[in-house]
């Protein structure tokens, strides 16, 4: 019985002093709310530059096809300050001699705007303007840790939501409304891969020198 009751308490001890999802939760937490927004600030990556794109493409009146030309220009972005964890992180764990933790992030609030040149045939250049708001997005992320040193590193970082979605409002377009359904559809194209390589590249980058920062808790 003295036995059994010891290696109770062996279990209950090591249940106590393990360190649970709740500690993932909060080095994210430290991560994203506090060394990430120091960096976005420092590095101003809120709203960042988006780079310019041109869309050609072709629309049919009557039995003419008309070129459809449409530059884009000044193209910013804003709220990738606003990423927030979503849902629970896994609990620390060792993996290959590494403490390793996975987590899901949110950009619940990704706004981006673009001003367009858009010249319709022989018809002059009118100036558009694109408002576009972006929603659920999710990525999977992975920090691992040497057991000495402690200093994370993002091991994997990838979208699982899918393809992005948006929804885009025009101004500026006059007598081009009719055009509005086309022109959507291309500049959804353009901006979609834009902000996938923004959060791949600008993103993960400033994501990994804030997580270097904070160590990640031990299993």
């Amino acid at each position: 019985m003295a036995l059994l009751e010891y290696f109770v308490g062996l279990l209950v001890l090591g249940t106590t002093l393990g360190a649970t999802y709740r500690d993932s939760n909060n080095y994210l937490d430290t991560v994203l709310n506090i060394n990430l927004q120091n960096e976005i600030r420092n590095l101003r990556m809120d709203p960042i530059s988006l780079a310019n794109f041109t869309t050609e493409i072709k629309d049919k009146v009557t039995v003419i096809t008309v070129k459809v030309t449409s530059k884009y220009y000044d193209g910013e972005m804003t709220g990738l300050s606003q990423v927030q964890r979503w849902g629970n992180c896994s609990q620390p764990r060792y993996s290959y001699g590494n403490i390793t933790i996975n987590c899901t992030l949110a950009f619940n609030d990704l706004k981006v705007e673009y001003y367009s040149s858009m010249k319709y045939g022989v018809i002059p250049s009118v100036r558009v303007k694109g408002k576009t708001n972006i929603t659920s997005v999710r990525a999977f992320v992975e920090f691992h840790a040497n057991l000495t040193a402690n200093y994370p590193v993002l091991k994997a970082f990838r979208i699982i939501s899918g393809p992005i979605k948006m929804e885009t409002i025009f101004s500026g377009l006059g007598p081009l409304n009719s055009f509005l359904s086309k022109l959507s559809q291309s500049y959804a194209a353009e901006v979609s891969n834009i902000v996938t390589n923004v959060i791949f590249s600008n993103f993960a980058y400033v994501l990994e020198r804030s997580a270097v920062k904070t160590p990640l808790p031990k299993p």
